[in-house]
């Protein structure tokens, strides 16, 4: 949770890096022809508001057409936002 924080605080401190990680991890998948049906998260990372902010421009630039987005009963009563 010490990343939750973090870019709860301070987010634009960490926009452009994780910006250019997320960027990373996708172009290497492209790169190895792995063809990327959706984006999903990782343990509701993309949930936090600054990263939710930019998974719709990463699946527009390349082209991925689905975004799995967490739907799990009861979670939005557990949620800060």
């Amino acid at each position: 949770y010490p990343l939750f924080a973090k870019l709860f605080l301070r987010p634009r401190r960490y926009i452009e890096p994780i910006r250019r990680e997320l960027e990373a991890q996708v172009a290497r998948l492209k790169d190895a022809s792995i063809e990327l049906t959706h984006l999903n998260g990782h343990q509701y990372l993309e949930l936090v508001p600054t990263i939710a902010r930019m998974v719709p421009d990463l699946a527009r630039r390349f082209n991925i057409p689905v975004i799995r987005i967490a739907a799990e009963s009861g979670f939005t009563s557990i949620t800060l936002f």
